[in-house]
């Protein structure tokens, strides 16, 4: 069963409305974020294809195209991410050799540096890493799990599953954008791989990549969750939550939140509501 029910035995049906919006805000945030960082890579293609560049206007295209996977239901988001697992893969492991290979050395000059240390860093770090990968991981198991039809999938067969699909991915990219960043000083992928791959070609498959990842995550692990929130907290049709998480998402002003200036502040943020999903 998906979450927001799940916490009517701990919370009963008022009070599931606090871990709920607990829950639904941390993924709106997050839909808006990788919205705008996949909606900047397909305007990069689109510049080098054909000239054409109007970020804001890719983004809100983006930004429909998402919630309308989301409102078809799971059968559209089943066959999507059937598709994607492969494709996903492939770039990957073609990505983590263009950075080994072109930034090898800046990236041995920049890690062979690095002192290490317990104190708050650490304990910063390790709480953002088990608030976002208890709330992808647990939390919205539940989701896909609760739609399942298959009588021989039980819930630990699940999970495992679920953990199985999303962990190395996740920790994957995480690697790439560490090495990237560690490479180049900047933590724009779209920035970086438009730049470094030497081949419009790749550039472009590469840059898509980025824009397809964005999508697969949005769709089950940022619309999903929190339309259930509106639907088990405010009693919100699916095809009403999922647009006004849509909505929300843009009220968040991800152009703001992908800023320099904004990062210590998201990361703040994502330290907050881990502190609270974690448990």
């Amino acid at each position: 069963i998906p979450f927001t029910v799940q916490l009517r035995s701990s919370f009963g049906t008022t009070g599931v409305k606090i871990p709920g919006v607990l829950r639904g805000l941390p993924a709106i945030v997050w839909f808006g974020y990788q919205s705008w960082v996949g909606a900047g890579a397909i305007n990069s293609c689109l510049k080098i294809l054909f000239g054409f560049d109007n970020l804001p206007i890719i983004y809100a295209l983006f930004t429909i195209l998402q919630v309308a996977l989301a409102i078809k239901g799971f059968e559209g988001i089943k066959w999507m991410e059937n598709i994607s697992c492969i494709f996903i893969i492939g770039i990957l492991i073609y990505m983590l050799y263009v950075v080994n290979t072109k930034f090898s050395s800046e990236i041995g000059n920049v890690f062979s540096g690095i002192k290490g240390t317990w104190g708050m860093p650490f304990w910063a770090a390790t709480t953002s890493f088990l608030g976002i990968y208890s709330t992808m991981i647990i939390l919205n198991a539940g989701v896909p799990a609760a739609r399942a039809t298959t009588d021989d999938i039980k819930p630990a067969k699940a999970a495992s599953i679920y953990t199985v699909a999303i962990l190395p991915v996740t920790l994957f990219m995480g690697l790439i954008g560490l090495l990237v960043t560690a490479a180049t000083g900047n933590s724009d992928p779209v920035e970086v791989f438009s730049t470094t791959m030497g081949s419009k070609f790749l550039t472009i498959l590469t840059l898509l990549f980025i824009a397809f990842a964005q999508v697969t995550t949005n769709v089950l692990n940022n619309i999903v969750p929190p339309a259930y929130v509106l639907m088990e907290s405010f009693k919100v049709k699916w095809t009403h939550a999922t647009i006004l998480v849509g909505v929300l998402s843009a009220c968040v002003m991800p152009w703001k939140l992908v800023t320099a200036d904004s990062a210590a502040g998201l990361s703040l943020f994502t330290q907050f509501y881990s502190a609270f999903l974690g448990p």
